[in-house]
């Protein structure tokens, strides 16, 4: 993008902000495609986990729109979580903090 979009904060009265809602709008669609309405599986000890219940969670501003459906871990696979974070921790907690590894969500098809 050629042209610094203004900084939005709650002292921008009159700021002209047409660029900034012109990028959102733009990119709103690819974001609903990709992101809004997924399933999210917990993960355990970079294994999807399935134990628990299920629950769509619906926009406060729209509640036609899911936010996406996630799983509430049963006692057992809160059991397991725990246990996997107990058992990386020394081995994670050694490494500087850009070489700690992050989670990357999968989408179960």
């Amino acid at each position: 993008m050629s042209n610094p979009l203004p900084r939005v904060t709650y002292a921008n009265v009159g700021v002209d902000l047409t660029a900034v809602h012109d990028h959102l709008d733009s990119r709103t669609p690819q974001f609903r495609q990709k992101m809004l309405g997924r399933y999210w599986p917990n993960v355990i000890a970079g294994e999807i986990d399935e134990d628990g219940a299920r629950y769509d969670v619906l926009s406060p501003i729209d509640r036609a729109t899911i936010i996406g459906t996630f799983i509430a871990g049963a006692p057992s696979a809160v059991a397991r979580a725990t246990a996997a974070a107990q058992e990386q921790f020394p081995v994670w907690s050694a490494k500087r903090w850009r070489e700690q590894p992050r989670t990357i969500m999968h989408q179960k098809a």
